[in-house]
């Protein structure tokens, strides 16, 4: 009879990559588990990077089943000492999130002294939950995924008091108007196994915030297949609502992911030709209404001066960049867009920022930066220029 396998969880930071990854650790471990007795092997590994600006390495894991933790732990122990492994390699039980060895420096890799288990959350599948951020303010979190790492559906609505049980209803039923809101789940502590580098969660939930209502709402596939948002801890998680909800100031790229669903990985500037002068915040609703793409949104016609921006715009970087890699954008963007997207690589933004203001300035456009929450107002040519700047208070 197969005696069962017992995954484990081997993370180790630093700017280890693929190849260097099998050398190094993966090839000592299934060393020391076989001599060991075959007590297991290595079944699979990857690398973790930072999205966030110019990507790079951030660390890598290995999957590692074991017929027998008690036995393989010591030849795991022997395999990363002898691979030089750094400070912060973790080794984890993959079922029960466990942490079974630790190195708090270089050079050592023991049992943690202290023994912390994750918190287990009372709450069931397709509760839906009050979660107080002040004496005025209520958010609805529908629960997705119960457990230790819960999952929740941040619903669109917040008042004093929870709503009556149809409108809670009403509100699953229907497409948001936060884009954000609409399209992701939110975890807290959780990751995906495969990304997890750590599982005892800094902050905890202060219990007083979350009131029961008793609804219980069926979970269904339409609930489950969204992006998720992972967050590291409770009070994070819970500045993200309050900055949400108009609670905190948050700025202009927070509020572009938050409402958009846009901006993480990329920098945006929007082009138009706007018969009358335009708010940030009116740039703004255009903005969102354009990138969700609402049935209802305003009509903004192509007109012959942005096809001329355009054609500048992009001769000007096709006489700099000799490979198309080169170039700052993030990707594709034209005329006949009439409300035009620039969407930006972020480390080039304030260059192509500059460029595109004395554009819209020179064709007598309108330029919006989402992220600095700016209009750049244009003068049309024959006229003096006047451009202004409008910063949304």
């Amino acid at each position: 009879m197969a005696v069962p396998m017992v995954p484990l969880l081997v993370c180790i930071p630093g700017d280890i990559k693929p190849i260097k990854r099998g050398k190094r650790f993966e090839a000592p471990i299934n060393r020391e588990l076989r001599r060991g007795g075959r007590l297991g092997c290595v079944v699979g590994g990857g690398t973790k990077m930072c999205l966030g600006g110019p990507r790079f390495v951030t660390g890598c894991y290995l999957d590692v089943d074991v017929k027998d933790v008690n036995r393989a732990l010591p030849a795991l122990r022997q395999a990363l000492l002898g691979a030089g492994s750094p400070r912060g390699t973790r080794v984890l039980n993959a079922d029960t999130q466990e942490v079974l060895l630790i190195a708090p420096a270089a050079g050592t890799l023991r049992p943690p002294r202290r023994r912390v288990l994750p918190p287990h959350y009372p709450w069931s599948e397709g509760e839906i939950l009050g979660y107080r951020l002040s004496p005025e303010v209520l958010a609805l979190l529908f629960v997705v995924q119960s457990g230790t790492y819960p999952v929740f559906r941040v619903l669109d609505w917040s008042g004093p008091a929870v709503p009556p049980a149809e409108v809670v209803r009403q509100l699953l039923r229907r497409r948001e108007r936060r884009y954000a809101l609409g399209r992701r789940t939110y975890g807290i502590g959780w990751m995906p196994t495969s990304l997890q580098s750590a599982v005892l969660i800094p902050g905890r939930l202060d219990e007083g915030r979350i009131e029961r209502t008793g609804l219980t709402v069926p979970v269904l596939w339409r609930h489950r297949r969204r992006r998720y948002c992972a967050f590291d801890s409770w009070p994070n998680f819970d500045q993200f609502l309050r900055k949400l909800f108009g609670l905190e100031p948050t700025t202009g790229t927070e509020r572009l992911m938050n409402e958009v669903g846009v901006g993480s990985l990329a920098h945006h500037l929007a082009v138009w030709s706007a018969p009358e002068s335009v708010t940030a915040e009116q740039a703004f609703a255009l903005f969102t209404a354009y990138v969700r793409k609402d049935r209802d949104k305003p009509f903004v016609p192509a007109t012959a001066p942005l096809r001329q921006f355009v054609r500048e715009l992009r001769s000007y970087y096709n006489r700099r960049c000799a490979a198309a890699e080169d170039q700052p954008w993030a990707g594709k963007f034209r005329a006949a867009e009439a409300f035009m997207i620039v969407p930006i690589k972020k480390f080039r933004a304030d260059e192509v920022r500059e460029l595109v203001r004395g554009l819209a300035h020179r064709h007598g456009l309108t330029a919006y930066d989402p992220h600095r929450e700016e209009v750049f107002v244009g003068t049309p040519r024959g006229e003096r220029p006047n451009g202004k700047l409008l910063t949304m208070r």
